[in-house]
């Protein structure tokens, strides 16, 4: 599924706000070659959402912990998707991509083999109950990820009280109860 121009417009307006330093110009995406080269290394197809956004952005400094991008030649990333994968291997042989940090230690995934529904949504892997650690269910895809993440990285408000809001949840995320085998943060 493809972001539409006014959302795709909204998260590149976002992420020139919330990059950090302030002021710092936003990074810019990846190309197909490199995309490719990753999904050749790692033996992980990235889903075309996914690639879209890297294409946008291969990484960012924002929020507390920051969005994830594959190393490539040309440039460093803040945190590499295969650093994490040095850490937890596990995740690489589930083809879960890890997006980005909380800034506490736990990790926001995509999924890549549909295992929860048809569909890539992403999901915090709670640290504190590691190893299996809990899953909750933050969006559907990564649009509605990268504008939630995004939103809460320039508010002054705290942004994720909506998560354990279930009206206030489907409400901006219609689609986020599609999916099983995670659990609901209103419900946790």
């Amino acid at each position: 599924m493809s972001t539409d121009p006014v959302e795709r417009s909204r998260i590149r307006e976002l992420l020139a706000k919330a990059v950090l330093p302030r002021g710092k110009p936003a990074p810019t995406g990846i190309s197909a070659d490199e995309l490719k080269a990753f999904s050749k290394r790692t033996g992980i197809q990235v889903p075309r959402p996914l690639a879209e956004w890297l294409e946008i952005a291969n990484g960012a400094c924002v929020s507390a912990g920051g969005l994830f991008g594959i190393y490539t030649k040309r440039k460093h990333v803040l945190t590499g998707i295969e650093e994490i994968y040095d850490l937890h291997p596990e995740w690489k042989q589930r083809g879960w991509i890890p997006l980005a940090s909380d800034g506490c230690g736990n990790y926001y995934i995509m999924p890549t083999a549909q295992e929860f529904g048809r569909g890539w949504p992403v999901f915090l892997f709670d640290m504190a109950e590691a190893p299996e650690g809990s899953r909750y269910i933050v969006a559907s895809n990564i649009w509605k990820f990268l504008l939630w993440y995004l939103e809460m990285s320039i508010s002054d408000e705290y942004l994720s009280g909506w998560l354990f809001d279930r009206d206030q949840a489907t409400q901006r995320d219609p689609d986020l109860e599609t999916f099983e085998g995670l659990a609901m943060p209103w419900d946790a």
